[in-house]
């Protein structure tokens, strides 16, 4: 299931990119970042708001980083600290930062980055707005996948990822 998910999945993401052409496409620039990452048939999901485009850029530095498993890992101390509790917790079999071993699913509801000064600063409108054209691709998410329990990170998208879930 993995595999062919994660080319359904991209296939959407770019039929996104496509039809809301004012969304950040960070792709050509960090192909590496997918804003999701792990096992869709797991039971348990984390769901992130979107890719921080600071993040991106300083992980991008480092070029043992610049990989899609590299994604929500050691970039900064609350990312390194999520891994390690993954890990602790039998979420994810090895090192912390080792690839592979994912015994969940992390996604991203928004999958373009932003920066997240810039974003916080927009008004809910406008984040709901770019919310909602990714809505497709996070309810397909919900419905091709496995979630059986989901971990929001993002309060203010609490709201929309339940909405997707009644819609999708």
């Amino acid at each position: 299931m993995t595999q062919n998910f994660e080319v359904e999945l991209r296939q959407r993401i770019d039929e996104t990119f496509k039809r809301h052409p004012r969304l950040p496409d960070h792709r050509e620039m960090f192909p590496w970042v997918t804003g999701f990452l792990g096992d869709p048939s797991s039971p348990v999901w984390f769901v992130a708001e979107n890719p921080s485009l600071g993040q991106v850029e300083r992980a991008s530095g480092l070029p043992a980083l610049r990989s899609p498993e590299s994604q929500w890992a050691a970039v900064s101390r609350g990312d390194l600290l999520f891994r390690e509790m993954l890990v602790e917790h039998g979420f994810k079999v090895g090192d912390a930062l080792e690839a592979g071993g994912w015994r969940c699913y992390i996604t991203d509801v928004i999958k373009s980055v932003h920066r997240a000064e810039a974003w916080n600063r927009e008004p809910a409108a406008v984040r709901w707005g770019v919310a909602e054209a990714w809505a497709s691709v996070f309810a397909w998410e919900l419905a091709t996948g496995n979630p059986r329990s989901s971990f929001r990170s993002a309060r203010r998208f609490t709201a929309f990822s339940m909405s997707s879930t009644q819609e999708g």
